[in-house]
């Protein structure tokens, strides 16, 4: 793996990134990891002075990517904070005579080929439990 390593991402300057050459592509390929990292992937006898002005054309999709995740990992550790038992794990209505489970949930990855989304991050509330009697707690 070659590192080009073409700045420190202010304007006018190239994002830091890796290049990957790979006998299997075809074409030239920008991937973004989850920890915002730009790794550029040219077949094995691409121009590789040719790198820097796509990666200076892709800047406003680096932009964008790197945003966008930044804001799943912001969304993912709020989720996660959650966690120590703070939140809810189920809502009592006494007075419908219902209880309703809380399911929380980072959002997961869009499916491949599927564009942009997948689910979003909350919570689910579903109905556990109704009281035996089926009227509300103090109908008399």
């Amino acid at each position: 793996m070659v590192t080009g390593s073409a700045g420190s991402g202010a304007p006018g300057r190239l994002p830091a990134f890796s290049v990957r050459i790979s006998s299997r592509a075809r074409r030239v390929r920008l991937i973004m990891t989850a920890g915002g990292e730009l790794t550029v992937v040219v077949p094995r006898r691409f121009d590789q002075r040719r790198i820097a002005g796509i990666v200076e054309e892709k800047i406003p999709w680096i932009e964008r990517t790197r945003a966008r995740l930044q804001a799943r990992s912001a969304a993912a550790e709020a989720l996660a904070a959650l966690d120590d038992g703070s939140a809810p794990e189920r809502v009592e209505l006494p007075a419908l005579g219902e209880v309703w489970a809380v399911e929380y949930r980072a959002r997961p990855p869009a499916p491949r080929g599927a564009g942009r989304g997948g689910g979003e991050a909350g919570a689910t509330v579903r109905q556990a439990a109704a009281r035996p009697s089926g009227r509300p707690q103090g109908a008399g």
